[in-house]
């Protein structure tokens, strides 16, 4: 990976770091202003609680609500594996007559893949941030810079890599961000960054 994009994924580090400590100031702003609200709430809630009946019957049980170690639910990875799957076939795969397609064995590529979706994370959660009416402390620098990744959405030419693996993660990058917007993912509680791209989509897609 180059020196300028290794640089370049420094700043998507500091900018979702940011974003989390956005999110974080939000959430403790709206505790202390809401703070008869929340014993409100929780006075309804342990009412339904008694309410509803002591066992739940296997009809009603729904384990893939749960969130796994990634910040996601059973069904949501299925459907991420599911939508890149069919968006890659549509958009890479028959328009280029490609008859075995395999993923690339390559851990350069699946770093870049990191990295970029982690880029279109950061622009996401940028569009939830005010950087003029925010309590965090700021250089103009900072603010100018952080200014710039809301307004661009990142583009997959500007990736240091081969122009097949450029058409690959194009294809990609379609299919994730109809799966983001289809399951209005929380990236308070998802990154990019750490899901194992290489081997969870070698081992979930494409298998005969």
């Amino acid at each position: 990976m180059s020196r300028k994009y290794k640089w370049f994924l420094s700043i998507m580090m500091l900018a979702v770091m940011v974003i989390a400590m956005a999110a974080a100031c939000g959430s403790k702003k709206e505790e202390a202003a809401e703070p008869e609200k929340k014993e409100e709430m929780k006075v309804e809630a342990e009412k339904e609680v008694e309410a509803e009946p002591e066992e739940m019957t296997d009809d009603h049980q729904q384990p893939n609500d749960e969130i796994t170690d990634y910040g996601l639910t059973e069904a949501q990875i299925q459907d991420l594996y599911d939508t890149i799957e069919s968006v890659m076939v549509t958009e890479y795969i028959e328009p280029n007559s490609i008859q075995n397609f395999q993923w690339p064995d390559d851990e350069e590529f699946w770093n870049i893949c990191q990295g970029f979706f982690t880029e279109y994370e950061t622009f996401v959660g940028m569009q939830t941030i005010d950087l003029e009416n925010t309590e965090m402390e700021l250089t103009e620098d900072q603010k100018q810079m952080f200014s710039a990744m809301k307004e661009n959405e990142p583009t997959v030419e500007q990736i240091p890599t081969t122009e097949e693996n450029k058409a690959i993660i194009t294809s990609m990058y379609t299919a994730i961000k109809k799966w983001t917007e289809k399951n209005s993912i929380d990236f308070d509680r998802f990154s990019f960054m750490v899901f194992p791209w290489h081997k969870e989509l070698v081992n979930n897609t494409f298998i005969e």
